[in-house]
């Protein structure tokens, strides 16, 4: 069985935020504590779409981090058509200036589903040095896409999960009628296994993986599930995944009071021993 926590990442959108109409639609603050008390561990928080930054990144990563208890991450989105140095130094930095120097719960996500018309090999190629930059700021990262989106526009080599974590997005709107609680359950025990790119369904000797293997975080609700509200978003829906943690280690078995007993039999046989030996002498045996 597996062990899972209940995540959910967002963005500006969750805000309500319009950038095509930003002064009649700001945007309004997340309710982060209400999205932990409805289970929710983790969040991963959007800081930029390519070259242009979250407008509201700064305060939900502030808000985020109120919340005692609630993990924080980050998300960016590259876009590999474009000239990826002014997005990897967007990626590195607050909104407000200066290096990014916050402290990520877990690893960082490197969005990669955006469409475009160069060959794999060339996507690639200019995505891996914004990849192995996020890992330098962030410590740690892992790659978040989709079946389609990555063997159709990036790779379709076997091997990838031997070097890099995967959060697959793979929704199933058919389950949606579900408590979220019991969608967990089915993925815990499971009986529901994510659609993954090639890269992480196979080893690099074109060996199948382990179903629970191939992926660490599995997105599997998301546009269309009509949870917003109840997570404390302003936006319809929200997206909602399960991490694979470890399990917390087992507790040691209580005492079973044994050598207490033990000790209580020779305090016993050794008050015994002085009695009889007092009678012997009395007797003179």
């Amino acid at each position: 069985m597996l062990n899972l926590e209940t995540q959910c990442d967002i963005s500006s959108f969750q805000n309500d935020y319009d950038g095509n109409d930003p002064v009649h639609k700001p945007g309004k603050p997340i309710n982060f504590e209400q999205m932990h008390n409805k289970g929710v561990e983790g969040v991963a928080i959007r800081k930029c779409l390519g070259r242009v930054h979250d407008p509201w990144f700064e305060r939900n990563w502030k808000d985020a981090g109120d919340v005692p208890g609630l993990k924080r991450t980050v998300y960016c989105v590259p876009y590999v058509a474009y000239d990826m140095g002014p997005q990897q130094r967007v990626m590195a930095i607050w909104p407000s200036g200066g290096t990014f120097d916050g402290r990520c719960d877990e690893p960082a996500w490197d969005d990669v589903e955006r469409k475009h018309a160069l060959p794999l090999q060339t996507a690639i190629s200019r995505l891996m040095p914004y990849h192995l930059a996020m890992l330098d700021t962030f410590d740690d990262v892992e790659f978040y896409t989709g079946k389609g989106p990555w063997e159709g526009w990036y790779s379709k080599a076997a091997g990838w999960g031997e070097d890099w974590e995967l959060v697959v997005a793979n929704y199933m709107p058919h389950l949606y009628q579900l408590a979220i609680s019991e969608l967990k359950h089915r993925v815990a025990e499971g009986l529901l296994h994510p659609s993954v790119p090639r890269g992480w369904l196979y080893d690099k000797n074109g060996i199948m993986v382990p179903s629970e293997k191939r992926w660490r975080q599995w997105q599997i609700s998301a546009d269309g599930n009509g949870l917003g509200p109840s997570y404390g978003v302003h936006s319809h829906s929200v997206d909602i995944s399960f991490r694979q943690v470890p399990a917390e280690p087992e507790a040691p078995p209580p005492p079973s009071g044994l050598p207490e007993k033990v000790r209580q039999l020779r305090t016993a046989f050794g008050e015994m021993d002085d009695i009889l030996r007092k009678v012997e002498q009395e007797v003179g045996v």
